[in-house]
C-alpha cells in the first residue's frame, strides 16, 4: 500500500498494487462484506451483502441488477452513469448512498430516495445536473450527513429544518483556495470520518477510515438555507452559506443557537453583515474552523480593512486559541 496524500495525522487516500486489491475485494467478498459489478456480468444467486459497489466499467444490466438479494443492503456506491433502476424497493435497510460524480442524476432520480426510510448518508457531489433537492426530503428523518457539493443546488428546501438528525451539511460549487494557495473550503477542514471512500485507483468504499482526497479549485459559491435551520441543534458541520442574500441576517441571528458547530463555512460577508456575524459566532466555544469568503469590489478584489477588521474580531473568539480562519 502506497501513501499518496495526507493530511495531519490522518491519511487522506492511498494507493494499493492490483495484487493487494484482488486479495482484500476477494476477502471482503468471502466474507458477503462487499461485492461488486464490473465489466459483464451473469445472472447467479450468489450476490449478496452489505455494500454493494457499481463499477464505471459494469454494462448496466437491468436484468442482473433486478435478480440481486438487497435485504441485506447497507451501502450502494456508484462510479460512472447512473440509472434509475438502482434504487430498489427492496432496499429497505440502506443506510449510505454515495452517488459522488455519477453521471446523468437528475432531480427525477431524487425522488425514489424518500424510499430509503433508514438512510443516514447522502452524498450528491460532483452531480452537476441536480438542481433542487424535493420536499419528499423530508421523510428521510435519520439523515445525518448530506452533500451537496459542486451541484447546481442554491438553496435548501424548507423541509430541511424536519431532518434534526443532521450532523453534517455540505454545499457550495465550488472549492476554495486560501491566501497562502491551500485548501480553505470547508470540504478541505473537515476531519470527521465518512462512511464511504472513494479513489480512482482502487474500490476501497468498505474502509472505514479513509476519506476522499480533496480538491482545490475556483471560488466558491454558497447556498440559501430556509428559516428554522436553528433547530438543527446537533449540526457539527455546516457550509458554505450565503449571507450576501435576502435571508442572510435572518441565518445569522439564527446562527446563534447552533452552538454544536465544529466547522462553518459562509459567502458575502461585507462591512454591512460583518457585526452579526461575529456577534453570532461570540457563542460558538465549540468552533475549530471558519472559512469565509468576503464580497468583491467590481474590480474583484476584497477590502484589506475588512479582512483585518475580521482577524481582529476573531483574536477576541473565546475559542481562539483552536480556531482556524481562512479568508478568500
Amino acid at each position: 500500500m502506497q501513501q499518496t496524500s495526507r493530511s495531519g495525522n490522518r491519511i487522506v487516500w492511498c494507493e494499493v498494487n492490483s495484487f493487494f486489491h484482488e486479495y482484500i475485494m476477494s476477502q471482503q467478498m468471502e466474507d458477503n462484506h462487499i461485492f461488486s459489478l464490473q465489466g459483464r456480468c451473469s445472472l447467479t444467486s450468489q450476490r449478496t451483502g452489505r455494500h454493494l459497489v457499481i463499477g464505471s466499467t459494469w454494462e448496466r444490466d437491468k436484468i442482473v441488477f433486478m435478480s440481486i438479494d438487497f435485504s441485506r443492503l447497507r451501502s450502494l456506491t456508484v462510479f460512472g452513469k447512473w440509472e434509475s433502476f438502482f434504487i430498489s424497493d427492496n432496499m429497505k435497510l440502506l443506510r449510505v448512498l454515495d452517488l459522488e460524480n455519477a453521471s446523468d442524476v437528475t432531480n427525477d432520480d431524487l425522488e425514489r430516495v424518500v424510499s430509503l426510510p433508514h438512510l443516514k448518508f447522502l452524498s450528491l457531489r460532483g452531480c452537476k445536473m441536480v438542481s433542487r433537492l424535493p420536499d419528499s426530503l423530508g421523510g428521510l428523518r435519520q439523515l445525518q450527513t448530506l452533500d451537496i457539493r459542486h451541484t447546481s443546488i442554491v438553496r435548501l428546501p424548507t423541509v430541511i429544518v424536519k431532518l434534526h438528525k443532521l450532523q453534517y451539511i455540505r454545499g457550495g460549487t465550488k472549492v476554495t483556495l486560501g491566501e497562502e494557495g491551500t485548501s480553505a473550503s470547508l470540504a478541505a477542514a473537515e476531519t470527521e470520518t465518512q462512511p464511504t471512500c472513494r479513489s480512482t485507483h482502487a474500490l476501497l468504499s468498505w474502509l472505514p477510515d479513509l476519506c476522499r482526497g480533496r480538491h482545490a479549485g475556483d471560488p466558491c459559491s454558497g447556498i440559501e438555507v430556509p428559516r428554522g435551520i436553528e433547530e438543527l441543534t446537533a449540526l457539527h458541520t455546516l457550509g458554505v452559506i450565503n449571507v450576501g442574500v435576502a435571508g442572510g441576517k435572518a441565518f445569522l441571528k439564527e446562527l446563534k443557537n447552533l452552538t454544536q458547530l465544529r466547522k462553518l463555512g459562509v459567502s458575502g460577508i461585507n462591512w454591512k453583515n460583518i457585526q452579526e456575524l461575529c456577534s453570532a459566532l461570540s457563542c460558538h466555544r465549540y468552533l475549530e474552523s471558519l472559512s469565509v469568503r468576503l464580497d468583491k469590489d467590481e474590480q474583484g478584489s476584497c477590502d484589506d480593512k475588512l479582512k483585518e477588521d475580521l482577524r481582529n474580531r476573531i483574536a477576541e473568539h473565546p475559542n481562539k486559541l483552536v480556531l482556524k480562519l481562512k479568508m478568500e
